[in-house]
């Protein structure tokens, strides 16, 4: 709900998340049921770059601007603010968090199905 509720398709930023949401569901569906196991390690290998991703990118531009404002420093001396650095923090933190919960529910959805065609008796 929080994802769609201020949703806005002439903010290039929300266009841009969910053209980048869209592009996982397509990929998603060419790779198709993971019947091998490139495909099962192909999205385990996406969710651990995007983990590690967090950890470390991310988690470094944070302890850089706790410890000497690097990311306003570094908006500044291109003509913006402190405004536009947090603007910018926001928008990369939604899209980060939009991609990994989404791929974290593929890679779910497709277990499941995996699980299914070995036990047909359990329901999800």
């Amino acid at each position: 709900m929080v994802l769609f509720k201020n949703f806005d398709l002439f903010r290039s930023t929300d266009l841009l998340s969910g053209l980048v949401v869209l592009y996982s569901i397509v990929m998603a569906s060419v790779i198709g049921r993971i019947d091998e196991n490139w495909k099962l390690w192909f999205y385990v290998g996406q969710a651990i770059t995007w983990r590690i991703f967090h950890t470390y990118i991310l988690g470094g531009v944070l302890y850089l601007q706790s410890k000497d404002n690097a990311l306003s420093k570094h908006f500044i001396r291109f003509g913006e603010g402190p405004r536009e650095a947090f603007f910018h923090w926001k928008w990369y933190s939604f899209l980060h968090f939009c991609l990994i919960y989404h791929l974290f529910l593929l890679i779910f959805h497709q277990i499941c199905i995996r699980i299914h065609l070995f036990f047909p008796f359990l329901t999800f």
